[in-house]
C-alpha cells in the first residue's frame, strides 16, 4: 500500500476532530513532495523526511512547525509498524526541544484580567477567562460547550460532557460557583458571541494593559494557572489534576504545575522547623 492510500484509510484511527483534518493536510503535503505519497510504505525513508523538512524551512516555516509535520509523519509510520505493514521506522530527527511554557498568572494578574474584561465591549471574554481559571479547560473545549452537553446538578452546579478532546478522549468537567455562574451568564453557549478576530483582538488589548510585551501572556496560561492553583492552593494530588485537565500522563501535568513562591517558602519553614 502506498503512503497516501494508507493515510486516507487509517488517519481516522489515529487522530480525531480538528487534529484529524490538520494531520491529514500535513501528510498530504508530505506526500506531494517529490512524489513520496506514491511510495510503498516500506520505502519511505529518513532522507524523504529530512528533505521535506529542508523544503519547509526554505518556505520560512519555523522549527516548531516543521516538528509538527514530522510528528504527523512519525505517527502514521508508527501506526503502520503496529499493523506490521513495515518492518522498522525511519530515524526521524526532531529539532532540539525548548523548555515548555512556564507562565502562570499571579492572583493580582487574574484580578486585573477579570476587571479589564468587565468593562470591555466583548464582556463575554470575562466569563471565558473565569471558566478557564476555574476548570483548566482549553479554548476549544470552552468554545464547544452548548446546552446539549450540559447536565444540571442542583442550583449552582452543572456537568459538561466533552467529547473527542485534544488527545481524542471524552472528559467530564464539573462547574460550580464562579465557573457555573460564568457559563450560565453565557446561556450555556460560550461560542454564541465568539469570533476568532474578536477573541484574539480582545486578548491583545488585555495583554497591552496587564503584561505589555510579554509573549507568554496567552489564553493557554489560564490552564497553567488553574493547574497551579489546584496543586499549590487546594493541595490536590497531581493524579487528580491530570484527570481534571484531561492529561493521559502525569509527566504532561507536571509541565502545567508551577510552584508558587509562598508554597516554596512554606516548605522551607517546615523543613527548617
Amino acid at each position: 500500500m502506498n503512503l497516501i492510500d494508507f493515510v486516507n484509510t487509517e488517519a481516522p484511527n489515529i487522530w480525531h476532530g480538528r487534529h484529524l483534518k490538520q494531520s491529514q493536510a500535513k501528510m498530504h503535503r508530505f506526500g506531494a513532495h517529490n512524489g513520496v505519497g506514491f511510495k510503498d510504505l516500506k520505502d519511505v525513508t529518513a532522507m524523504d523526511v529530512h528533505q521535506f523538512g529542508l523544503h519547509l524551512r526554505s518556505l520560512g516555516l519555523t522549527e516548531n512547525t516543521v516538528d509538527h509535520y514530522k510528528a504527523a509523519i512519525s505517527a502514521i509510520l508508527s501506526h503502520a509498524l503496529d499493523l506490521e505493514l513495515v518492518d522498522k521506522m525511519p530515524n526521524i530527527k526532531f529539532a532540539q526541544k525548548k523548555p515548555g511554557r512556564v507562565r502562570f498568572l499571579s492572583e493580582a494578574e487574574q484580578e486585573k484580567l477579570l476587571d479589564f474584561f468587565s468593562g470591555h465591549k466583548h464582556w463575554w471574554m470575562k466569563h471565558w477567562c473565569q471558566i478557564a481559571l476555574s476548570t483548566g479547560m482549553r479554548h476549544d473545549e470552552i468554545h464547544s460547550i452548548n446546552p446539549s452537553i450540559v447536565e444540571m446538578r442542583g442550583k449552582d452546579m452543572c456537568v459538561v460532557r466533552l467529547t473527542k478532546t485534544k488527545n481524542g478522549d471524552d472528559r467530564t468537567v464539573f462547574l460550580s460557583g464562579k465557573a457555573y455562574k460564568a457559563l450560565a451568564d453565557l446561556e450555556f453557549t460560550p461560542g454564541a458571541l465568539y469570533t476568532k478576530n474578536k477573541f484574539y483582538d480582545s486578548w491583545a488589548d488585555a495583554r497591552s494593559k496587564i503584561a505589555p510585551g510579554d509573549k507568554e501572556f496567552v489564553f493557554h496560561t489560564l490552564r497553567h494557572t488553574a493547574a497551579t492553583t489546584m496543586v499549590n492552593d487546594h493541595k490536590l494530588p497531581t493524579v487528580t489534576v491530570a484527570m481534571q485537565l484531561g492529561h493521559r500522563t502525569l509527566q504532561t501535568t507536571q509541565k502545567y504545575v508551577h510552584q508558587k513562591e509562598d508554597a516554596a517558602m512554606e516548605i522551607a519553614r517546615l523543613m527548617g522547623a
